[in-house]
This record gives C-alpha cells, sequence and structure tokens, in this order.
C-alpha cells in the first residue's frame, strides 16, 4: 500500500514537473503598443495575428506614421517572419525579423513626435 501512495505521488509530481515545463515553453509575450500624445511604441512577438497588425498600422495611420509590412511569414498561427517599414515626416527605416535570434531583445519601432525625436526600428 506504501508502495501505491507513493508511486501515485511520484506520478503528480511528474505530472506538475512537466505541465511547469510546458507552460514555460508554450508561452510567448504579447505584442504591445504604447501610444500617447508624444510618442508610439510598438512591440512585435510570434504571437500577432494579421487583425492585430492591421489594427497597428491603423493607429499609425491616425498619428501620422505610416507603417507597411513588406513580409509576414507565418508557421501555424505564430509570426515566423516580419518584415516592415516605417515613416514619419522625413524619417523612414526598415527593419526584419524571424524571431528566433531575438533572446530578451524587443522588436519592432519607438518614435517620438517632435522635431529631431527618437526614431528607433529594429531591435530595441
Amino acid at each position: 500500500m506504501a508502495k501505491v501512495l507513493f508511486q501515485s505521488k511520484l506520478a503528480g509530481i511528474l505530472l506538475g514537473c512537466l505541465l511547469l515545463l510546458s507552460a514555460c515553453f508554450n508561452k510567448y509575450p504579447k505584442t504591445s503598443i504604447e501610444l500617447s500624445e508624444q510618442q508610439i511604441v510598438v512591440f512585435f512577438t510570434r504571437t500577432a495575428t494579421e487583425q492585430l497588425l492591421d489594427s497597428i498600422k491603423t493607429v499609425c495611420q491616425s498619428k501620422g506614421v505610416q507603417l507597411e509590412y513588406s513580409s509576414i511569414k507565418k508557421d501555424g498561427k505564430l509570426l515566423n517572419e516580419l518584415e516592415f517599414i516605417v515613416q514619419y515626416q522625413h524619417r523612414r527605416g526598415m527593419a526584419k525579423t524571424n524571431f528566433v535570434n531575438l533572446r530578451s531583445k524587443h522588436f519592432g519601432f519607438e518614435i517620438e513626435f517632435r522635431p529631431d525625436g527618437k526614431f528607433k526600428i529594429g531591435d530595441l
């Protein structure tokens, strides 16, 4: 009887460890957009849907930022590759990623709405 209790506890512990590990590997950060009167900051991630990408483009246009996606490739439901061009006033930039080598870096753009403000594109 003690052997059965030990085996069921061990099975429970192993199942808990497997669930914990799978949760760590299956969660991707979410795509985010921060918009204020002073700036726009966008971080793209693998979880961005085409609907979300279109919404980000629309928000950018409302602030005078032109955003065009040159390449969108998916691996199932997840983005595998993203290439985009951003233009604001006289500045223009292009960035591309396959999301594999980002590690803890963010990918996207940051634009300040003032003359000579920040204009960062790509790995942030």
